[in-house]
């Protein structure tokens, strides 16, 4: 009886360690994608009226990939479960939606449609599901970072589709989320979401949108490469600790 309390207490204590590892791992997965993200991706996925179709789609989609690739490379290597781009990807989604509805429409009074964040579940599912399918990062790296970021604009559409509808203010036809950024004005000058349209990305082809589609891949392909690297990097010392052990 004293043995089988003692395993118990021993089952408990793994247990307990197991919950920790996984709040310190959900804690610096949701700390790494907003750190990226704000550096590098910043207001770009924040207000609505500048969520452009010409730098928010490669930015945010490349730059939000880093920590999924190697997260997702930590997971299969040492626990072949091809998770870890979903794990990465549901934790940010639901740490930006409490921060937003804290901050911004708790404290600063914007409205929520105005702050959205931008979702990155459907390409992670792809991009596990891809690994998972064909066992390796090379094809993952090809197929699920290609439609990482080209599939980034698509399906975020649904949520920005309202925002660009045609309206008449004050005698001008504008979109509604140009309406927005007038009446809540911010430090940042309001013609800077009319800048970002002129690109040099217009002299190939008309349909901008194609092609920042095609390019928006090509760098979450690079930028997925440079996560499987840190992923590389963050977890070899795991099998060096567990053959010690």
């Amino acid at each position: 009886m004293a043995e089988g309390n003692g395993f118990e207490g021993f089952r408990a204590l793994d247990r307990k360690f197991d919950l920790m590892f996984l709040a310190s791992a959900l804690f610096l997965v949701i700390a790494g994608m907003q750190v990226t993200l704000t550096l590098w991706s910043g207001d770009w996925d924040f207000w609505s009226d500048w969520k452009d179709r010409q730098w928010w789609p490669p930015i945010a989609a490349s730059v939000n990939l880093v920590v999924p690739a190697a997260l997702q490379y930590i997971a299969w290597s040492q626990l072949r479960l091809p998770l870890g781009a979903t794990f990465a990807a549901v934790a940010v989604a639901l740490a930006t939606w409490l921060t937003r509805v804290v901050n911004m429409w708790g404290w600063a009074y914007f409205p929520i449609p105005f702050v959205w964040p931008a979702t990155f579940i459907p390409q992670a599912l792809l991009l596990d599901c891809t690994l998972m399918w064909t066992r390796s990062f090379l094809l993952t790296s090809i197929l699920g970072g290609l439609l990482w970021g080209a599939l980034f604009y698509p399906i975020n559409w649904v949520l920005l589709a309202p925002f660009v509808q045609p309206v008449e203010y004050y005698g001008q036809v504008m979109a509604v989320a140009d309406v927005q950024g007038f009446q809540y004005v911010r430090t940042q000058t309001p013609e800077y979401a009319r800048l970002i349209e002129k690109g040099a990305l217009r002299a190939f082809v008309e349909e901008i949108t194609v092609v920042v589609a095609f390019f928006s891949g090509f760098v979450s392909l690079v930028a997925y490469w440079f996560g499987h690297l840190i992923g590389r990097y963050v977890c070899w010392p795991i099998p060096v600790f567990l053959k010690r052990m």
